[in-house]
């Protein structure tokens, strides 16, 4: 049986390029296999970059392909094929991830389509988005912020104490000494609401009251999902 190979990107014109807030689509490869034009196999690849300021969690996309290699007549009724996939750890700004899938009956010609984006939650200080190294974690109701990520993000400069075994975090003349469910503000011992934790071998405190300690002021759109950190 004849077998027929089409690179998929050879015959497109201009890479197909899809935009939806914050997430970018790109096609960069794949074939189609059968020998019937129109009734093949196709194995595509894309790109996704996320360009927002938020971590996306997953993506919803549509794909049409085309015996004619030409754009739908009437994109509200043509045979778009669906696919969604979950990013798992969220992708995070500026980062990228690739996309792979199958469909049958397919055709050369492919253009995608970006028709959902689930977004997590976003993070910033003073008007600057955050870009952090490692997820936030959501335990008991509580945001919780890599230690080195926060600092990273509002300024000062992270210790460990040998003989206190105490997470020292020092920021515009304010101490913090902190191990488990204590914490201590300038040598004064604070309860803390909720415990400080260990993600994968890393510290993560909880986001609001280590900002609190540390006079940065915190609003929380639960509407925007937006956490926006303020402070000198």
């Amino acid at each position: 049986m004849r077998t027929l190979t089409v690179i998929l990107l050879c015959l497109l014109a201009t890479v197909s390029t899809a935009f939806a807030a914050g997430l970018e689509v790109t096609l960069t490869g794949g074939d189609v296999t059968g020998d019937v034009r129109g009734q093949g196999t196709a194995s595509v690849e894309a790109l996704a970059v996320n360009t927002g300021s938020s971590e996306v969690t997953g993506v919803r996309i549509a794909v049409y392909y085309s015996t004619q290699d030409l754009e739908p007549a009437n994109p509200d009724t043509a045979d778009w094929r669906i696919h969604e996939f979950i990013f798992e750890p969220p992708l995070q700004p500026g980062k990228s991830t690739k996309l792979m899938f199958t469909d049958e009956d397919a055709a050369e010609y492919v253009l995608i389509e970006v028709r959902y984006v689930a977004s997590g939650l976003s993070l910033s200080y003073n008007g600057t988005p955050a870009t952090l190294d490692y997820p936030m974690e959501f335990q008991g109701g509580v945001h919780y912020i890599a230690t080195r990520d926060l600092v990273n993000l509002v300024g000062g400069s992270l210790g460990y104490d040998n003989s206190t075994y105490e997470v020292t975090l020092n920021r515009a003349g304010i101490e913090l000494r902190f191990k488990g469910g204590s914490v201590k503000i300038n040598g004064h011992n604070v309860g803390l609401q909720n415990p400080v934790i260990e993600v994968d071998g890393r510290t993560f405190v909880p986001l609001k009251e280590f900002c609190r300690h540390l006079d940065i002021g915190v609003t929380h759109s639960t509407g925007t999902n937006q956490i926006i950190l303020s402070g000198e």
